[in-house]
């Protein structure tokens, strides 16, 4: 699947097909650096899992020396042996099963960072496209003064109107002029942080056709704060596990075997060694700082997801007020759009009003427009913020 939507992003690229939000995704988690890492990190992580509970080497002894008896001839004498560190019961196996389970707690919150990458790549592509609607709302508007101008030019020729209304004009449209400028900018500006983040090539139109329909509210089935909770949840299985291991009172066993060969005599030895543990307060200590551990986890984990529910209220608070302000503005919009505006293009086409009314018509009209776009870029941040903070992707 993946390769499939690769390619169908490669194709667009060739043909010059705008590109879609889907196809920009695809391509990120293809090619970005921390997808590829997260896999990385999971052999890293197992490899130096297997290092730490890989079985101790045996040890080689070997020495010798020259023997002068009292009686007879000299002679050397030599000693040889091998020994072992075994672990003893299920220490090994525990301690191994307790760093698997922190190491998946780790590729759960690479996980997260992930779904965070993904959901700023969303955030940068809406804004870019309303950046790019409001430049484009503003160049039409700009097109519109100009023509208007130039009719207005002819006018004064043959002294219709006054040099004040032409003025009036020519300010306004150096106004729009500027204004087009900034626009243009801004759009600039979040399409290179959405291509430099992304990876996808600075010169790739982007489609916009694909925005999320504006909700006053985010449905949202699972389980809250899913791989954060899952993460918690393994490393408290982890911290149960090294409490049961150093509740042992014997970790391993020293095995050991010997061949000495002296000057009358040939021996051949075999013997272990077993420390005892409760002659030392080591496994003891680690046994109730593992105790402690935990408790301090439950109460970080607690307060972690107090402040995270808070997190999420005040951002549903906000995505409610701004879908409200848009469905609000697009209907005193839809009203000045529909009734008003056709009046006073009405009443100065026939020289009922200024060209300053006109002015000041055009202009609310424009200002509607555009705080529409600046609500809508409002709603999405405050979305795409929720569902990071709600680890979810949509």
């Amino acid at each position: 699947m993946k390769l499939f939507l690769l390619f169908l992003f490669s194709t667009s690229i060739m043909i010059g097909a705008p590109i879609t939000l889907k196809e920009i995704l695809a391509q990120t988690k293809a090619t970005h650096p921390l997808f590829k890492a997260k896999e990385q990190t999971r052999l890293s992580l197992e490899a130096q899992s297997r290092a730490n509970f890989a079985t101790e080497p045996f040890a080689l002894s070997l020495s010798g020396a020259q023997a002068t008896p009292d009686a007879g001839d000299d002679a050397f004498e030599y000693s040889i042996g091998a020994s072992k560190t075994l672990p003893f019961g299920n220490t090994k196996s525990l301690g191994l099963s307790a760093q698997r389970l922190k190491n998946e707690a780790t590729l759960l919150q690479k996980e997260r960072a992930l779904i965070a990458l993904s959901n700023r790549i969303r955030n940068l592509y809406h804004q870019s496209c309303l950046d790019r609607e409001n430049r484009r709302l503003i160049e039409r508007s700009l097109e519109s003064y100009q023509a208007l101008y130039r009719k207005k030019q002819k006018a004064y020729k043959y002294q219709e109107i006054s040099k004040k209304e032409l003025l009036q004009l020519e300010m306004q449209m150096r106004s729009l002029k500027q204004k087009a400028q900034s626009s243009l900018s801004r759009e600039k500006i979040s399409q290179e942080r959405l291509y430099d983040l992304s990876l996808i090539g600075k010169h790739q139109e982007l489609s916009c056709d694909d925005l999320t329909t504006l909700t006053a509210e985010v449905s949202f089935d699972g389980l809250l704060f899913a791989y954060s909770q899952e993460a918690f949840h393994k490393e408290l299985m982890a911290l149960d596990t090294l409490e049961k291991r150093y509740n042992k009172s014997i970790d391993s066993i020293d095995i050991a075997a010997s061949y000495d060969d002296e000057i009358d005599t040939k021996r051949v030895g075999v013997g272990f060694a077993l420390p005892l543990n409760f002659t030392s307060q080591k496994n003891e200590q680690m046994h109730l700082a593992t105790i402690h551990q935990k408790e301090l986890k439950k109460l970080e984990q607690i307060n972690w997801l107090q402040e995270q529910v808070g997190n999420k209220k005040a951002l549903e608070g906000e995505l409610k007020t701004n879908y409200n302000t848009i469905i609000m503005i697009e209907e005193n919009l839809a009203l000045y759009h529909d009734s008003l505006m056709p009046l006073i293009e009405k009443s100065f086409k026939y020289g009922e009003s200024s060209s300053l009314e006109y002015i000041f018509g055009r202009q609310k009209l424009l200002e509607l427009s555009q705080e529409l776009i600046a609500t809508k870029k409002a709603y999405y941040n405050s979305l795409f913020k929720l569902y990071t903070l709600l680890e979810m992707e949509k």
